[in-house]
């Protein structure tokens, strides 16, 4: 992974596709060269997967992997990052409008 983002965002998802397109839906609005967002589905049996269609950004990605818990999945998120700071969130979290805010 070549591009070096600023904060990686790293979000564990198990079963929970609406709250975690809500949730990404949120970051989108910040700007794509400060952040990548990563998603860390941990064995869905939902439509999780599709979120993979509904955000077709350069800086967004997917990976799904054995369901193996949420902190297993933090960390598998941690190894596919690129930024210089890392913040996790939960997939029903929500962040405040300046979560980012660069001076």
């Amino acid at each position: 992974m070549n591009e070096k983002y600023l904060i990686s965002i790293i979000i564990p998802s198990y079963n929970r596709y609406t709250k975690t397109k809500k949730l990404i839906s949120n970051f989108v609005k910040f700007d794509s060269k400060l952040i990548e967002i990563i998603v860390i589905d941990d064995g869905s049996l939902d439509n999780t997967s599709n979120l993979t269609n509904d955000f077709q950004l350069i800086n967004f990605k997917y990976f799904k992997i054995k369901n193996s818990e949420r902190g297993f999945a933090r960390n598998f998120g941690l190894s596919k990052s690129s930024g210089l700071y890392i913040n996790f969130f939960d997939s029903d979290d929500l962040p405040l409008n300046n979560h980012i805010d660069v001076a």
